[in-house]
């Protein structure tokens, strides 16, 4: 898929919508004659305001759970969701599918430049558009040559691989478009947001004592102890080798520091053996900065930020380890 093409190129703008006043039955009712798998909330002031987005699943799940219930009795608000997901028709669509993977959903509302509503997108619909790119390369390379035909599936699943095959989670690639997309809307919006360094203390020492199979079963529990700790909207990517990212949304830097600690602590108390390390278990230390600092201390990009969560990172590994540091604008780094 190319990151050229745009969400503008495949929403749908032939959206239903209802307002929070009316009644379920309506919403299964459009769903029906429509043949669409959702319906978009607007306000009641504004039909072109949308505020929340009601799926079939939903419906679904809703009924099941109030079985005795009437849908011609039950409004729209009861069925919204708590946060409205959305992106503009000139987003890629590239960060469209890595928002829908990484907020683990299926539909997101699109919106214009006013943030009004323009159209829908689902995931769905994007995987099948990348399928349909993959085939249409296929058949140009088959006649052009098999030269030409891996080069372009080789370009191709590079563009779409956005998942660490060993750890299920996010990828390099995959990170700098989230980080990118987090960024922009928080210098928009005004809005916060955290990030996390984290590295596996003395992993190359783990690695030569216990072996490359042993080092990959320690990535993957460390993996699952900090998505075991994280939100549902918090978001972790392999950054390279054993360090991750993690992207905290909504979060100021105190918060963010205290749920590192929680997470480097966690991964001590498992006491996973480490003989090369002075812990004499697996440790990890953690780095972290945030946007509120940002005007302090000129950060103009995301790549600012992950250069103080680095530094914040530094600064945790020269103090000994096991350990999480908080990144101070103007401070000089310790043991440095």
């Amino acid at each position: 898929m190319s990151t050229a093409k745009l969400v503008s190129d495949l929403m749908t703008t032939s959206v239903q919508t209802v307002t929070p006043s009316e009644y379920l039955d309506l919403v299964c009712t459009k769903m029906a004659d429509y043949r669409i798998s959702c319906v978009v909330v607007v306000s009641e002031e504004d039909i072109l305001q949308p505020i929340g987005i009601i799926t079939e699943r939903r419906v679904v799940s809703f009924l099941a759970e109030n079985p005795t219930l009437d849908p011609a009795h039950v409004q729209v608000k009861n069925l919204i969701g708590p946060r409205l997901y959305t992106t503009t028709q000139n987003e890629s669509l590239v960060n469209a599918m890595a928002s829908c993977r990484d907020l683990h959903i299926r539909h997101l509302v699109v919106t214009d430049i006013r943030k009004k509503l323009v159209g829908v997108i689902s995931y769905s619909d994007i995987v099948d558009d990348c399928f349909g790119e993959i085939s249409k390369h296929i058949a140009l390379a088959e006649e052009h040559g098999s030269d030409a035909t891996n080069q372009s599936m080789t370009e191709i699943m590079q563009d779409l691989a956005l998942r660490d095959p060993m750890t299920n989670i996010g990828n390099r690639r995959s990170m700098d478009l989230d980080l990118n997309h987090t960024w922009e809307l928080g210098h928009r919006y005004q809005r916060h947001f955290c990030i996390a360094l984290i590295d596996i203390d003395y992993f190359k020492k783990y690695n030569d004592h216990y072996g490359h199979l042993a080092g990959d079963e320690t990535l993957i529990k460390v993996v699952d102890i900090i998505k075991n700790n994280i939100r549902i909207t918090d978001r972790l990517y392999r950054y390279g080798g054993e360090e991750f990212l993690l992207i905290l949304p909504e979060t100021i830097m105190e918060h963010a520091n205290l749920l590192t600690e929680r997470i480097v602590s966690e991964v001590r108390e498992i006491a996973m053996p480490h003989e090369e390390s002075l812990y004499k278990s697996v440790t990890i230390s953690a780095g972290v900065a945030g946007t509120e600092i940002a005007l302090e201390d000129d950060i103009r990009s995301e790549t600012g930020l992950i250069e103080r969560a680095d530094r914040a990172l530094y600064v945790a590994k020269a103090n000994g380890r096991n350990q999480t540091c908080l990144y101070i604008p103007h401070q000089k780094l310790a043991n440095a």
